[in-house]
């Protein structure tokens, strides 16, 4: 079963446990009280449960999708300057690489850059300044 359909069933439990303790208090049913009371705090536990092993929202799903489009309007306009189009990839993507290996040693706290926002450009010929010639 989706944990959002188990989340819905167990907010629904919690949503009928708490009238039913009322009137069965009302009633003086103090069995029916209690037994409404002890499937509204199973509920509850199984809220928590859920909440504490399900994964995150897809919010940083939404997140990565964005930068990526940004990384994609970045490179179709360093190719629409001249830039080579598989030497610009092979940079995104040491890039992307970099990004990972410093992720793993370094502390990622506060905001990234964005993308573009650093002034760097990759030179007509597609090869960062100071990049070794392979012979042309």
């Amino acid at each position: 079963m989706p944990v959002p359909t188990v989340r819905r069933l167990l907010v629904a439990v919690c949503l009928l446990g708490i009238p039913g303790m009322i009137v069965t208090s009302i009633a003086d049913s103090t069995g029916g009280a209690l037994t409404f009371g002890l499937a509204t705090a199973a509920a509850v536990l199984g809220l928590i449960l859920i909440t504490s092993v399900s994964a995150p929202p897809a919010a940083g799903d939404l997140l990565a999708e964005a930068a990526a489009e940004r990384v994609e309007a970045e490179v179709a306009t360093l190719v629409g300057h001249g830039a080579d189009e598989d030497e610009v990839r092979r940079v995104v993507r040491a890039s992307v690489r970099l990004g990972w290996v410093q992720g793993r040693t370094e502390s990622t706290a506060g905001r990234q850059p964005e993308v573009g926002s650093t002034g760097a450009s990759i030179p007509t010929g597609g090869r960062p300044e100071g990049s070794a010639s392979t012979g042309e």
